[in-house]
């Protein structure tokens, strides 16, 4: 009787390692090679960080890039932290330009766009809704790029140098 129990909590102790195991798996290390290298571009090895609080999983992993005087950011971040730089108010189509600057909201490649732009400093983001929240707020995950030094139209082709699907699929995981 006492190998079949010492067995069984074995057994379970086992389990139990498996799990976490596959839960550490999913970590920023598995987005960071989603951060590509960029042909004409310097960057510094990717970053990230994981965060499990109560339950309230985050996900983030950055890569920094220049070229000359421009410089961008790339991000991943699934969970709560993705509430910081996405409103879920966000619609398709809408448009607002100042003579400061502009907020557009498209559709790429079947994703949802955000670009901010600052005329006077040609500085700007660019969000991508990579995974929608769940209904009880958990989850969801984006893709940021923040920029300097560039126009609109040069900054929309460096985000797309990115395979928004491949980000998808990864996240879906965690």
């Amino acid at each position: 009787m006492q190998k079949k129990v010492l067995l069984l909590t074995i057994l379970c102790t086992v389990a139990v390692m498996c799990v976490a195991l596959n839960a550490f798996s999913q970590s920023y290390q598995s987005l960071t090679p989603l951060l590509v290298d960029i042909a004409g571009w310097d960057a510094d090895s990717p970053e990230g960080m994981d965060m499990d609080m109560s339950g309230m999983k985050s996900v983030t992993a950055v890569r920094e890039y220049e070229q000359g005087d421009k410089s961008a950011t790339a991000a991943i971040i699934f969970g709560q932290q993705m509430y910081g730089m996405w409103n879920p108010v966000y619609q398709e189509g809408f448009k607002m330009e100042s003579s400061e600057g502009s907020l557009e909201v498209e559709r790429i490649k079947g994703f949802i766009v955000v670009h901010t732009f600052d005329k006077s400093s040609s500085d700007g983001g660019i969000v991508v809704l990579i995974q929608e929240p769940s209904q009880d707020g958990t989850g969801g995950a984006i893709f940021s790029l923040a920029y300097e030094g560039m126009n609109k139209d040069e900054a929309m082709k460096l985000v797309q140098k990115f395979d928004w699907n491949a980000m998808k699929s990864r996240v879906s995981k965690f």
